[in-house]
Parts: structure tokens; sequence; C-alpha cells
């Protein structure tokens, strides 16, 4: 957990109060009274632990459970506070996870890796962009999360990732995102068909982020010719986003860039009056 906030949700937290941590195997917080995921008790902390230096849960309340695979083995509100920090990002069902926390807790903070540290190339190995095991992009827009497919054309090229010099410019809370919520956790899937959309999405936020410097532009424009001579196709040269597989016929190009995006979400409780 981002470290200045860690003191906010214990100060938010009441001694009587229930506590969740979802997914806290890496570095639980030692002040949930239930850790639940998909690893055991007796080789938690790999990352060290949160939330003061005792441990409040025990072996007997650490369950073993797939947060993805069935829903969370407790009763509607019975926790008051729910913790899910860098878990979410890693599994295969964001939004029935965020649905469950929704369902068992009445309040909580959760924490992802932030778009930018996911875009940068270089992150965990020389060619692969952000971090090797993670499934999405998260974005978290008025009070909600959103998940974005990790699509691997974001590996490609400079037009669809961050460069990892942009690291050194970094502050610890430009890496994370987080969101404190009370009553209800929403949370949504941008699902997004058309892979010229996808690409131009991953470009566009590349843009405003890391303009492509004149290094960069120099090795995009040796790559079209490269490209196009591959596929024997001018369509490299032109387009506006270039990609590196076979170009689509010409009936289809007109479809693919006028598909919308698909936003499937939680229907989150609502806020508990009580």
């Amino acid at each position: 957990m981002f470290g200045p906030n860690v003191a906010h949700v214990e100060r938010i937290i009441r001694d009587k109060w229930k506590v969740l941590d979802v997914g806290g195997w890496y570095r639980p917080f030692n002040r949930a009274d239930v850790v639940v995921d998909l690893l055991g008790h007796e080789s938690r902390g790999l990352g060290g632990s949160d939330g003061g230096t005792k441990e409040r849960f025990t072996d007997s309340s650490w369950l073993v459970h797939d947060i993805s695979g069935a829903p969370l083995p407790f009763a509607d509100k019975e926790f008051d506070f729910a913790v899910c920090s860098h878990t979410l990002e890693d599994v295969r069902d964001p939004i029935h996870v965020c649905a469950e926390i929704s369902r068992v807790a009445r309040r909580g903070y959760v924490e992802v890796p932030s778009r930018l540290i996911e875009s940068v190339r270089g992150l965990e190995g020389r060619n692969y962009v952000g971090h090797y095991h993670h499934r999405w992009l998260v974005d978290i827009e008025n009070n909600e999360l959103r998940f974005r497919f990790k699509a691997h054309a974001i590996h490609e090229d400079r037009r669809y990732h961050l460069p990892k010099r942009i690291l050194k410019g970094l502050r610890p809370e430009d890496r994370v995102q987080w969101l404190f919520w009370d009553g209800a956790l929403n949370a949504q899937e941008v699902i997004q068909i058309s892979h010229l959309q996808t690409r131009r999405e991953l470009a566009d936020f590349a843009a405003r982020n890391s303009p492509l410097t004149l290094l960069d532009r120099a090795n995009l424009a040796l790559q079209a010719p490269l490209t196009a001579l591959q596929y024997r196709t001018w369509r490299a040269l032109l387009h506006p986003v270039a990609t590196h597989v076979a170009p689509d016929p010409d009936h289809a190009m007109k479809v693919w860039s006028e598909l919308p995006d698909i936003r499937c979400g939680t229907a989150a409780p609502m806020k508990d009056s009580t």
C-alpha cells in the first residue's frame, strides 16, 4: 500500500470494526481480522506487511480461496472495512471480485498500479511493458474502477508504450492509484472489440504522457517501409496508427474503425443508510 494511505486507513478503522484483506498474501494488512487469498498463510509476507507490526489475523482466519472463481464465503455486509491492494490487476475477473467486495463490506480501500507505471517498457524485462503478470490496465475515474484488457499490442512499438527514461521523473504517488469507497465499490470493464480503437487508445495515452522524440520518430519511420515490404502493401506507410499485423481487407476497415466501446460493470449495492 502507498505509505501515506496506510496511516489514513488505520485512522479510519475503529477498534471494534471487522476488517477483511482481499488478496493480501504478498503484503498483508496486519490490522485485518480475516485474509482471503489463493496462497496460504505459511508463506505470507514476501513483500513485507502494512498496518502495524502485530498481526490481528491468524492461521485459522486466513482463507485459501480463488476470489475470481467463486463468491467470497462471507455474509452480506459482514465486514466494516475491506482492503484490496495490488490484486485486482492480477485476477481473471476483477469485476466479479469488486462486486463481491462491495457485497461483503460496508466500505474500504482499493489500490492498483497507475496506467503510467503499467505502460513503461523495460520495467520487468527489456522488451516487456509494465509488470509481466498483470492482465489489466486500470483507470480510476469518478470514483469508479475501469478495467481494460492489457492488449499485447502495447509491447509492439513506441506509439503504444512509454520509455523507461520516464521512471526518473515519477514520484511514488505517480506509480499507484487508489480509491476510498463507502457503500458501493463501482467497477466496469471497457471492452474494445476494434483493434484499431484499441491501438488508438494506447497511442493517445502514450502521446499524452511521453511525446515521441526525434529518435523515436526516426525508428518509426524505418519501421513503416519495412512493414510495407513484408506485407507487400502501402497501407503501413499511410495508416494513422501503424500496425505490425497483416492488414485487414478494405471492406473491413470502416467497420473496425466505427465499432464503439462496450462497458460492462457491476450492479453495486446501494449505500447502506443505517
